[in-house]
């Protein structure tokens, strides 16, 4: 919580040394997600990604003209299909469905270039609110890359397209042998306002 407090002090100092207004941006993504593990398990059940949709909400603000920091809140939704392994070719395997609902708090540098596009990257905190039988507690310190293009009308009122990675709980908060991680690779197509 210190550390959570510490980041929104040094945001609002930032905040105050620019001279560019900020832009609040709302985004749906989608694309796949899977669960991925560091060490390789011999005889273990396999897992497969199903769906994966995410809703954000960001606030982006402009350090000078090609340097922004960005953060917001962003709900993702995962459904995992989890197979185990074969004791007994007698016994027919039936394969469990699982949901995972995360939410993340980026915090992120992005680069504009060329005008209309951008490279952007950071570190998520991960919140699990899940309760999920075969799905690690995500709750921790993940990652995030990104690349996109944005066009701003004269109003203010944008546009963007956001082809991104992430990879949740690369440190997590819950011990766990063999922890699993949510990698997930989608597009983000949204709206933004600048004041």
């Amino acid at each position: 919580m210190k550390q959570l407090i510490l980041l929104v002090l040094i945001f609002i100092g930032l905040n105050s040394f620019s001279q560019e207004k900020g832009e609040i941006c709302l985004s749906l993504g989608t694309g796949k997600s899977d669960l991925i593990q560091f060490t390789d398990l011999d005889g273990a059940g396999s897992s497969t990604g199903q769906e994966f949709y995410s809703f954000s909400l960001s606030y982006i603000k402009p350090i000078n003209s090609w340097i922004d920091l960005q953060t917001g809140l962003d709900l993702g939704y995962h459904k995992f299909k989890f197979t185990g392994t074969i004791v007994d070719p007698n016994i027919p395997l039936e394969s469990k469905i699982e949901d995972a609902y995360l939410v993340s708090i980026p915090l992120a540098i992005r680069v504009n270039f060329l005008k209309y596009f951008y490279i952007s990257t950071g570190v998520l905190l991960d919140l699990d609110f899940n309760q999920a039988q075969h799905t690690d507690n995500q709750t921790g310190i993940g990652a995030m890359a990104g690349l996109g293009a944005q066009y701003r009308f004269k109003q203010g009122i944008g546009v963007f397209v956001n082809p991104i990675l992430s990879f949740h709980s690369l440190v997590p908060f819950s011990v766990a042998n063999y922890h699993e991680r949510i990698f997930e690779s989608g597009i983000r197509l949204g709206i933004s306002y600048r004041f």
